[in-house]
């Protein structure tokens, strides 16, 4: 539509402003392209309609000319039938019934998708104004696998605002596999990639996002991720978010999925037995997938290793990384690591007692 889809929409609350609520992308950004790669974003929604509307208004409002909108509901309770049922007529395809939870809605939604980008907005998440736009724009020119917009985390009980970051990648795909810095509404997916890999693991309902962009990074690595400096989208924190609420959650899930990926990299015993002494035997990960063309396996466990033992060193357990060190002297970590071989000077050459004296000499000269 020439002029857009605010007029057409359901009439807002009326104590609502600004966006997306009576303001909207300017459909005329569109025409400077003929033809425009069809999007497919996906909201999965269970109970949220206190924020539905919001998350419904901020993708149609952005006039994208070639857009499948998909909202997958698991059965909702509260008036988020009400709301679908009133933005229908603008939603490509929604359902309503229960499921296994979020990862499952995703991929319900992730097997209908025709667009060329993929990414799912969950429904107390909003895009920014014009984030289709600057999405479609960068695929446009670059021809990535992943684009990655700027995120900025907002409360939603204070309004405080945190400054705008985007998907961590490092220099190699080891960096950002073994440390993940997860942007996830900020971050589309070509649907072919997300297909071929396998889609969204649903037997995890806090660490999708971790799991799949490793099973990403493992595969393709970060020669085909585009970041991008405009912001697409807002992250709400509330007192019913899962990000809030079940963080203990989080941190077993993703102990399960280490334990898992140090078992089949063939890890040491050591690591192993530091990465189970983390799980909770309750949550056990079931795997995807797997497939590392993409990584170094070698250098992907030095890294991790090397990390450990500096944590141990740090935590005053000198004797345990000693014996360690002496076991698995380098373990494939190479000469050239200054953290490792300060490590190593530390422990293996540097007795310890002169070690302690030149802390406190230190700590003397320099307070």
């Amino acid at each position: 539509m020439m002029d857009g889809l605010l007029k057409y929409l359901p009439k807002m609350p009326e104590q609502k402003a600004g966006w997306p609520w009576n303001t909207q992308t300017d459909p005329a950004i569109f025409d400077r392209e003929p033809h425009w790669p069809t999007i497919t974003i996906v909201t999965p929604s269970l109970n949220q309609g206190e924020f539905l509307e919001e998350t419904i208004r901020s993708v149609l409002l952005q006039n994208y000319p070639s857009i499948e909108y998909y909202v997958i509901d698991g059965g909702s309770t509260d008036n988020t039938p009400e709301i679908i049922n009133k933005y229908k007529d603008h939603i490509t395809w929604t359902i309503s019934e229960p499921d296994q939870g979020q990862s499952e809605a995703i991929n319900k939604g992730l097997r209908k998708a025709n667009g060329l980008m993929f990414n799912w907005l969950n429904s107390d998440d909003i895009l920014a104004p014009d984030a289709l736009f600057h999405i479609a724009s960068a695929f446009i020119k670059t021809d990535p696998l992943v684009i990655c917009g700027q995120t900025i985390l907002y409360d939603q009980e204070t309004g405080k605002e945190t400054v705008p970051f985007v998907m961590g990648v490092n220099k190699t795909p080891e960096e950002t596999f073994a440390y993940p810095l997860i942007n996830q509404p900020g971050t589309f997916f070509n649907v072919e990639v997300l297909q071929k890999i396998g889609g969204i693991n649903e037997s995890l309902h806090y660490i999708m996002d971790v799991e799949f962009w490793r099973r990403f990074l493992a595969f393709y690595g970060v020669g085909r991720i585009h970041r991008m400096k405009e912001l697409v989208s807002y992250f709400r924190y509330h007192s019913a978010s899962k990000s809030t609420t079940n963080l203990p959650n989080f941190s077993k899930e993703l102990a399960s999925l280490d334990l898992y990926l140090a078992q089949q990299l063939k890890y040491p015993e050591f690591y192993i037995d530091w990465i189970r002494s983390r799980t909770d035997q309750a949550v056990q990960y079931l795997p995807s997938a797997w497939d590392f063309p993409a990584l170094d396996q070698k250098r992907l466990k030095s890294m991790q290793i090397r990390d450990y033992l500096i944590e141990l060193y740090n935590q005053g357990k000198r004797q345990v990384c000693k014996a360690y060190l002496k076991k698995y002297p380098g373990y494939n970590i190479p000469l050239n690591d200054r953290r490792f071989l300060k490590l190593y000077l530390k422990v293996m050459i540097l007795p310890e007692k002169l070690e302690i004296f030149l802390r406190k000499m230190f700590n003397l000269l320099i307070p």
